[in-house]
């Protein structure tokens, strides 16, 4: 092996590739790490703006994928608190069973 082809990595696929080849049924999701310096009261305020985010960032890799193999695509979008305490924004996007 070549010292070349022993240091690099390889790219982890990206998200418009891993809803492009979903199979019926199955998700991929995209999640954003809430500013942990937000206030409580000032979390409601911020969410739906973040989960927007969210969403427009997912938008083009669901549309490029329905494009190209004619599946149907739903996009959810939430916010999940961890055990830790940590705040997610998260996009799921799941290919419908045909």
């Amino acid at each position: 092996m070549s010292r070349d082809t022993a240091t690099k990595q390889l790219r982890p696929p990206s998200f418009a590739h891993q809803v492009l080849t979903l199979g019926p049924g199955e998700s991929a999701c995209r999640t954003k790490p809430i500013d942990q310096t937000l206030t409580i009261a000032r979390i409601p305020e911020e969410m739906p703006a973040l989960r927007q985010q969210l969403r427009n960032a997912v938008t083009p890799a669901v549309a490029r994928a329905r494009e190209a193999t004619g599946n149907v695509y739903s996009i959810e979008v939430g916010d999940v608190q961890m055990p830790s305490g940590m705040l997610y924004a998260v996009a799921v996007v799941t290919r419908t069973n045909d």
